[in-house]
């Protein structure tokens, strides 16, 4: 479909191969937190802060997606925070799927893989105890951290998917797929 946007509407197709991991709430270990981040509640965090740095991640400012990305009903998160100058540096969303006892872990952006695992630990355990749950995140394969970061904690992986992003001037110069552990949606980053 990707080739009939790009010829009749002018999008360009800026895909890239994401896989799919399942894994369970109570298989992510307790990660060593660093020293130097302190993790808030994304809900009722500065949303100023929080779009500035998913701009420095994605390449596009998009304060109202994100507003309503963090407050819908039912979400949940951190995120990550300099305790020597308070930027961001790092955050984690999680949601309730519509497959019975599912959740999404989307986005997880980090700096590295150490606020990226603390991050996907906090995202987690918030749903342990809860029978039968299971987790899936996505993220993109050229970013080596983000796979050794999941390998860690799961072994399946349940799909592989080539994504195209569809923007209408191309694909943002400053996307910083280092940075993307998780992708928010298959339609969003």
């Amino acid at each position: 479909m990707a080739p009939t946007y790009e010829k009749y509407l002018g999008y360009k197709d800026c895909g890239w191969i994401n896989q799919r991991y399942l894994f369970k709430p109570s298989n992510v270990p307790n990660i060593k937190v660093p020293s130097d981040v302190s993790f808030e509640p994304i809900k009722g965090f500065d949303c100023d802060k929080l779009c500035n740095y998913e701009e420095k991640v994605v390449g596009v400012h998009r304060k109202v997606f994100m507003e309503k990305w963090v407050n819908f009903p039912g979400r949940y998160g951190w995120v990550a925070v300099s305790k020597e100058d308070q930027s961001v540096l790092g955050y984690v969303v999680g949601r309730a799927t519509a497959e019975p006892n599912s959740h999404s872990i989307a986005p997880l952006y980090a700096d590295n893989s150490d606020i990226a695992g603390v991050l996907l630990f906090k995202a987690a355990t918030r749903l342990v105890g809860t029978p039968q749950i299971q987790c899936f995140i996505e993220i993109p394969t050229s970013n080596e951290q983000a796979l050794k970061l999941v390998e860690q904690h799961s072994k399946r992986v349940i799909g592989e998917l080539v994504v195209s992003r569809m923007f209408s001037k191309g694909m943002p110069d400053n996307v910083d797929l280092n940075k993307i552990f998780g992708v928010a949606s298959l339609c969003t980053i």
